[in-house]
Parts: C-alpha cells; sequence; structure tokens
C-alpha cells in the first residue's frame, strides 16, 4: 500500500484487505489488446479482406491463473477459519468468490472458449433484462421513426436498414432523465492541458496516492482509471493533430473518472478497507454514480449508454431472437450510426469507427466468432445509471452516500450488511464534517 494510505482507527478488515488488494486484479484491464495489432485488424477487417478481426489478449499469456486462484482460495480459507466478524467473513467470501469466477473467465478467453467465457461473465454482470431491453429497443426504434423521413438520403437509407436488421418495437413508457449540465464551452486539443486538469482535480480531493498517465495503446480509447496501478488514464490518441474533446466532455469524464477515484480513496480509509476496491457486483452501482455525476457536468436528456445495452442484447439474440457474431453486430452498429451521427463528408468513416470501437467492447474477451457470445460488462453503464436516477428521484439526500466506498446503493444485500456494521451512518457524519 501506498505510504499516504492508513487505516480507519475502528477498521475491521486490517488484516485481510492488504493481501486481497495484492490478488485482485481488473479483467477489464486484462483484455487489453495490442495498439499495433488492433490498428491492422480494424483497417484489414474494415476493408473487407477478413471477415472477423483477430482480437489479441497479450496480458494474459504472462498472467499466472493457477497461483493466482490457489492464493484467493488459501486467504478465503484463512478468513472462513480464522475472522470473528460473520459479516466481515460474508463480504470477503463472496467477494473473492467473485474475482475467483473472473480467474476462470479470464482463463477461457485465454484459451479461446468464447461459451465458457461468455457463461462466466453472465454468471458476473448477468445477462439483458426483460424491461431494460424493451427500453433500449424503444431508444433505437424511435431514432428509426426520426430518421426514416430525413433530408439526408444517407440517414434515411440507414434508418431503413436498421429496421430491417432489428426489427420494429413498441415505445417503451419509462421517462428518461434530464440535467443542464454546468454549460462549459470551448475545446480541449492540448493533451497536456487535459493532464493539468486531472492532476489539479486529485490536489483538490486531497488524493495523494493516484497518478495522471497517458496512454498511446490504440486499443485503449477512452477514459478510465487503472484500481490495480491507481492512475487515471488519459487516451492520448484522442489529443493528437487536430483531434481534440470539448470543455464539457473532458469535464465530465474527469468527474467520471474521479469519482471512482473517490470512492477508492474513502473507502479505504472507512471502517471497512473493502470499500476501496468494491463488494461484489459493485459494477452497476460503480458505473451507476459515475455516470450520474458526469451528466451533472455535461447535461443529459437520457439514461447513459443504452446503446451499449442494446448491442449486447442484439448480440446475445434477444432483439430478433438470433444470436449474432462480430460482423453481424459490426453491421447493425455501422447503420446506427450512419443514422446518429452529425452528418458530413467523413460520416461513413466516423461512423466505421464508433461501431468498431463498441463491437469490440461486446465481444471483448472472446474471438468474436461465436454468436452471442459477449462479454456484458458494459450493461452495467445503462443499468446502475437508470438506477441511480431512480434513487436520487426518491430520496435526493443519497448522492452524500456516493463517495463512500465502492458499494452498490441499490443494492438492499450491500446496504444491510453495511447498515449493521455501522458503516453508512459514521462515514456519512465524517464527510460532512470535512
Amino acid at each position: 500500500m501506498s505510504e499516504s494510505f492508513a487505516y480507519h482507527p475502528e477498521v475491521l478488515d486490517r488484516h485481510w484487505y492488504e493481501r486481497f488488494v495484492e490478488l485482485n486484479f481488473s479483467d477489464f484491464d486484462k483484455l487489453d489488446g495490442d495498439g499495433s495489432e488492433r490498428v491492422k485488424q480494424k483497417e484489414a477487417f474494415l476493408a473487407g479482406d477478413i471477415v472477423t478481426p483477430s482480437l489479441d489478449y497479450p496480458h494474459l499469456e504472462e498472467f499466472d491463473f493457477q497461483e493466482r486462484e490457489a492464493s484467493l482460495l488459501e486467504l478465503k480459507a484463512e478468513i472462513v477459519d480464522t475472522e470473528q466478524n460473520e459479516i466481515v467473513k460474508k463480504i470477503y467470501r463472496t467477494r473473492i468468490n467473485e474475482a475467483v469466477a473472473k480467474l476462470r473467465m479470464l482463463k477461457a478467453a485465454r484459451d479461446h472458449d468464447d461459451r465458457r467465457f461468455s457463461a462466466y461473465s453472465d454468471y458476473i454482470y448477468g445477462a439483458p433484462e426483460g424491461d431494460l431491453v424493451s427500453y433500449t429497443a424503444s431508444f433505437v426504434q424511435k431514432k428509426i421513426d426520426r430518421f426514416l423521413h430525413s433530408k439526408h438520403k444517407e440517414k434515411r437509407d440507414a434508418a431503413l436498414l436498421l429496421q430491417d436488421m432489428t426489427g420494429t418495437h413498441e415505445i417503451s413508457d419509462i421517462q428518461p432523465p434530464t440535467a443542464e449540465g454546468e454549460n462549459l464551452t470551448g475545446s480541449i486539443k492540448n493533451v497536456d492541458e487535459v493532464v493539468q486538469l486531472f492532476e489539479q482535480y486529485l490536489e483538490d480531493e486531497g488524493v495523494d496516492d493516484w497518478d495522471v498517465v497517458v496512454s498511446d495503446n490504440e486499443s485503449i480509447s477512452g477514459f478510465r482509471v487503472s484500481q490495480e496501478r491507481k492512475e487515471m488514464v488519459i487516451p492520448g490518441t484522442q489529443f493528437t493533430g487536430e483531434k481534440g474533446k470539448t470543455q464539457g466532455v473532458v469535464h465530465g469524464f474527469l468527474h467520471h473518472e474521479g469519482m471512482h477515484v473517490k470512492r477508492r480513496h474513502s473507502g479505504e480509509r472507512s471502517k471497512l478497507a473493502l470499500l476501496g476496491v468494491g463488494l461484489d457486483r459493485v459494477e452497476k452501482g460503480e458505473e451507476g454514480v459515475a455516470t450520474y455525476t458526469e451528466q451533472q457536468v455535461r447535461g443529459t436528456k437520457e439514461y447513459a449508454h443504452p446503446q451499449r445495452y442494446f448491442a449486447i442484447a442484439y448480440a446475445k439474440g434477444e432483439i430478433d431472437g438470433k444470436p449474432k457474431d462480430f460482423r453481424q453486430t459490426f453491421e447493425m452498429l455501422k447503420q446506427y450510426y450512419l443514422m446518429s451521427l452529425k452528418p458530413g463528408e467523413d460520416l461513413a468513416v466516423r461512423a466505421d469507427d464508433w461501431a468498431w470501437k463498441l463491437t469490440v467492447r461486446v465481444f471483448r474477451g472472446t474471438t468474436g466468432k461465436t454468436p452471442g457470445a459477449v462479454y456484458t460488462k458494459d450493461m452495467a453503464y445503462f443499468q446502475g445509471n437508470k438506477e441511480t436516477w431512480e434513487l436520487v428521484s426518491k430520496d435526493s439526500e443519497i448522492t452524500k452516500k456516493f463517495s463512500i466506498g465502492k458499494f452498490d446503493t441499490y443494492n438492499e444485500r450491500h446496504i444491510s450488511m453495511l447498515v449493521e456494521l455501522g458503516i453508512l451512518d459514521e462515514d456519512l457524519r465524517l464527510l460532512e464534517s470535512d
């Protein structure tokens, strides 16, 4: 742990946390590809030279699955045998079980076993659910209905093709949220300026054990955090030449990723240090809070990333009953972005790029050749965001709990365990007194 890290004076899991963190890992990071190789595969795929790209996972080749799993199971056995607090014992047991499942999922990815990988992904992150599938299908349907009458022939044609691909769906009666945002204007093209913004954020939040790094890996196309290395990662390829992003987008990502950092920082200093890296099945809660925070900066008239949920549901066959492979999912998403993006001479190029990125996210961890075998983690953005808005609409004060640590405020099991440990009320008082 960092020298600046200090346990809460009454921490309940002092004997376990650091040992678990040493064994913990991010499955998301382990599924990154080699940047130059992914560029080659993208070019060949878009040119039609190959039907399916070869998705490489170099980090998995050097990962010791057997030793990591044995160490996790050994730690779990020791906790079960010696931990006196039954709640702490239960929390660690379920968290370690999830880590073991992620290990086995990654091993399936290394072995190119798509069906096994997909089964573990569904177990860990869940599968598309009825009402949410209906909402995201409705989200796409409303766009199709609008662009079928567009003055741009390219968009009309895309809408018609998309309707043929996805079918016609009833409009969901679920209402999307609204946030005004901070109305930030101008753009940022200099990556050094972005680094300075992120570093200033860490300083303002009193977080001195994290770093800001710039990644030039072409397979990393978005802002992210690395929980393993305690790094806020900026995609350098988004700020080269004339490329850049608006102030609102950059500041939105800053507060999104910053919320992940704040929850780690506060959680490690709570009575349950495991709240630093999170309880089991925390992704919905984690991304829900982060996207909600981002929307307060950028503004919104929609839940976060419905197209990601829809793409996963489409690939799994939940939209038309026919599971899809990488190429089939890409072709649908290409039409979606041809329809949705701003018109211009480079519309086709931009649509290809956006569709490629999202299809890679959906099929990350697989060969892309097995219809319906996908990585369901990205459903957490839409589902978690929707649940977070639902909670805030019922109790606006709940936002004060967002920074306590990594737990799911919508998960009654999480809440009941933390209340029983006396954590939520005490840590909320500490936050309010800062």
